[in-house]
């Protein structure tokens, strides 16, 4: 039998004395360990924040050397951008990749050839303007002050009646950044980019002023709120759209946002009440198509047989777009006149072979047979409607004829079923032996 157990623990042999001799203490193994980790501490965490500067500024270089949009770089985007608009401070500023994909939008008031004295037709229209927008535009170049300038400007009216036109003008005379923003430039079709892009208009707009935020085709992208494929989508953009409007308050530049649109109705009511002056375009009467006119051919040769009053007084219900193309149609008729009466000669490919001045078959002016031909071959915009409408109608029309004519024969061919099956079985007998 084994011996009892004493009932004390007995502690394991320990073969290595001298190894946990040195071990133990500070003196020991690693004791000196942790004095060199705690020594070199201070160096390694230093070590650490210079690598993680460096490597963020050799990221940030790279970035800005990257391919960007039109496959330039961040820093010849800048340069660009400060060139356009001649202002220094754009290439030392940051911005974004999202407000960089907007430069390309971005146009000088110096690059724009349209001014106030452009317009034709609009001069009540154009005194609200200069009262509204180009006043406090002013007071702020002066003053610095920005307590009058309006939150929005909208332009409505019927196609071709100016107002692409009257908002490059404003830009021109207010000198200031013209942002133009299409419906392309706000959806992605990523979720939460369009939200950023709605972010970047403004921002942009903001380091740029003072500056006009000018979107065409208002309806499509500020839409009254609910129904359709995308609500939810449009309803975001369009809530961030107006929390980012309503941020200009509190700027200290003047930032304009002006819209166009051919249909008011379908704008959102939020939107139409950061819109406070509203300003419709209708198609020029009379004396308006006559000055439309003088200005369209003020570039132009001098007439010849027919005069403005005569083509203003034919040309009822035509907008400034649909004169211009009555200019254009008529220049194309002169033209032609012309190139009929100089020799065919061989085709001249290289630039020094051309001529220095205009040659003198050019100076013929336009006649009374290249206005005429031009008022035949365009029309209104409302003349086309009208005629959309009576073809239209006139399909209906035919449609419904037809339609009721294929109802009689139908009633004819269910009458004759009819008075087929009231027949006596005798006649039918009858009818049947005489046949045989």
């Amino acid at each position: 039998m084994g011996q009892a157990s004493s009932g004390k623990e007995v502690e394991p042999a320990n073969y290595f004395p001298k190894r946990q001799a040195a071990n133990e203490g500070d003196n020991g193994i690693l004791g000196q360990v942790r004095k060199e980790i705690v020594s070199m501490a201070p160096s390694l965490i230093l070590y650490a924040v210079a690598s993680w500067f460096v490597a963020n500024q050799v990221n940030k270089i790279l970035g800005e050397m990257s391919g960007s949009t039109a496959g330039k770089s961040k820093i010849g985007l800048r340069k660009a951008l400060s060139e356009k608009l001649k202002n220094p401070k754009v290439e030392y500023m940051e911005f974004n990749n999202h407000e960089y994909s907007l430069f390309d939008s971005v146009t000088s008031y110096e690059e724009i050839d349209s001014s106030f004295s452009d317009v034709g037709g609009l001069d009540e229209e154009i005194d609200t303007i200069i009262d509204n927008v180009l006043t406090p535009m002013k007071l702020y170049q002066k003053f610095g002050t920005t307590d009058i300038a309006p939150s929005g400007l909208l332009l409505h009216g019927k196609p071709g009646t100016g107002k692409t036109l009257i908002a490059r003008a404003i830009a021109k005379e207010c000198q200031a950044a013209f942002i133009y923003i299409q419906s392309s430039d706000i959806f992605d079709k990523f979720l939460g980019e369009s939200e950023k892009r709605v972010t970047a208009i403004f921002s942009l707009a903001d380091k740029l002023a003072p500056s006009i935020i000018f979107i065409d085709e208002l309806e499509t992208c500020l839409a009254k709120r609910g129904g359709g494929l995308n609500s939810d989508l449009t309803n975001n953009v369009l809530g961030r759209f107006l929390s980012a409007w309503d941020g200009l308050v509190e700027r200290t530049k003047p930032v304009v946002v002006l819209g166009a649109t051919n249909r008011p109705e379908q704008l959102d009511p939020a939107v139409l009440r950061r819109l406070p002056i509203k300003l419709a375009t209708k198609v020029p009467d009379l004396g308006g198509r006559f000055v439309i006119l003088q200005k369209l051919f003020k570039n132009e040769l001098p007439l010849e047989g027919v005069t403005f009053e005569e083509i203003a007084a034919s040309t009822d219900g035509y907008s400034g777009s649909d004169l211009k193309e009555v200019l254009r149609v008529a220049g194309i008729q002169r033209l032609k006149r012309v190139l009929a009466t100089i020799p065919d000669e061989p085709p001249r490919h290289a630039a020094s072979t051309l001529p220095k001045s205009t040659p003198k078959e050019f100076s013929t002016p336009i006649i009374r047979s290249d206005v005429e031909y031009a008022l035949r071959k365009t029309a209104s915009n409302d003349d086309i409607i009208n005629h959309l409408k009576s073809t239209s109608n006139s399909h209906f029309d035919g449609m419904a004829s037809l339609i009721a004519s294929l109802s009689n024969i139908t009633s004819k061919d269910s009458k004759k079923s009819k008075s087929k099956s009231k027949k006596s079985p005798e006649e039918d007998d009858g009818v049947a032996v005489s046949d045989a």
